[in-house]
């Protein structure tokens, strides 16, 4: 029991500095009195039981007939025998068992590395910011950081340059809105089309190598004036607009304009549809999307997409970002960490 202790201990010593922190409540895995406790219970309980079931076996016998039996063979007697074999067939079954279940689980961990996540990955640098919201309270100081930002990073060194609300994999930061299309006014409230708003930058699916199935992608054009555009993903045309051609509707329920001080509904022009692109999870479908730009919806935390290479270039990256305002916050990573990273529960269940 003690050299049990000893090796749980080093054992979620090792699992924490193999990445296992970011599990769940890792980091609340303590040896405390508790387990002590429960650990001395289990070395006292284990210890009755092994010792009072063969003296149960042995009260209701001849002591005398029960030794000679013993004694006639090597192997012991017919019931002796009997159970060793019973005990030989229960070792074998699990541990047939416990080897298919490790195949199983070293195949379907392989298996999802063979997932098309639907973006490239490759040198990708990614640079979370939060913009002060006391700086950046309007939709016009959002759109004028930005402008004054991409020239600035391209002169850095980045041959590609976006933003967007949040990336896969990462912490969820969009928001689910209701997605009205203006010509099925007949939808039940109850079927009403939803899907996650997520804002991005002229620029970020080319970007992020994520494919445009069919119209056009956003561009600088699609700026805080211009009339509202969205590109939606293929889940958000199968489940809500099956046969139909997505680049003749128009939805509305997300966006408004201010006319005369009050905010007026607006209805937003379908321009785009998007490959599937897996967000929370390698392993779980993809869920509807309505991208808008976020020129037009702006975001005070926003995630840079830059690609490019090298120490130099992230300390360039960084200064670029101080320079511009240093009150905004930046963390940087990557998009081959960020995958990486999700599929760290499951590398750990292999190990």
């Amino acid at each position: 029991g003690a050299a049990g202790v000893i090796a749980a201990y080093g054992a979620v010593r090792v699992l924490a500095a193999r990445g296992g922190a970011r599990l769940p409540r890792l980091d609340s895995v303590g040896f405390d009195l508790t387990v002590w406790g429960f650990v001395a219970a289990t070395i006292v309980l284990t210890g009755l039981v092994v010792g009072i079931f063969p003296a149960l076996r042995t009260a209701d016998n001849d002591l005398s007939t029960v030794m000679n039996e013993s004694g006639r063979t090597v192997r012991g007697s017919r019931s002796t025998r009997r159970m060793l074999a019973l005990f030989v067939v229960a070792e074998v079954a699990v541990a047939v068992a416990l080897v298919a279940g490790a195949v199983r689980l070293i195949r379907g961990f392989d298996r999802i590395h063979d997932i098309d996540p639907g973006f490239v990955a490759g040198q990708t640098v990614v640079a979370d910011v939060l913009l002060p919201p006391d700086r950046y309270a309007s939709l016009e100081r959002v759109a004028g950081w930005w402008a004054a930002v991409q020239p600035r990073l391209r002169e850095a060194g980045a041959r590609g340059v976006a933003t967007a609300s949040a990336l896969r994999l990462q912490h969820e930061w969009d928001t689910t809105t209701f997605v009205d299309i203006v010509s099925r006014p007949d939808i039940p409230p109850d079927q009403r089309p939803n899907g996650r708003l997520r804002r991005v930058s002229a620029g970020f699916f080319s970007v992020m190598g994520i494919r445009l199935v069919t119209g056009r992608p956003f561009t600088r054009g699609d700026g805080p004036d211009a009339p509202g555009v969205a590109i939606v993903n293929q889940a958000f045309v199968r489940r809500f607009l099956g046969d139909r051609d997505p680049l003749r509707e128009r939805v509305s329920g997300f966006r408004a304009r201010r006319v005369d001080g009050r905010f007026v509904p607006e209805e937003v022009a379908i321009v785009g549809v998007a490959a599937d692109v897996r967000y929370a999870d390698l392993t779980v479908p993809a869920e509807p999307i309505v991208y808008v730009p976020i020129t037009q919806i702006p975001a005070l935390r926003q995630s840079l997409v830059l690609t490019g290479n090298g120490e130099q270039f992230l300390t360039d990256v960084g200064k670029v970002l101080r320079d511009i305002d240093p009150n905004v916050a930046v963390e940087f990573g990557t998009m081959s960490g960020l995958v990486e990273t999700s599929l760290e529960r499951q590398r750990l269940g292999v190990l």
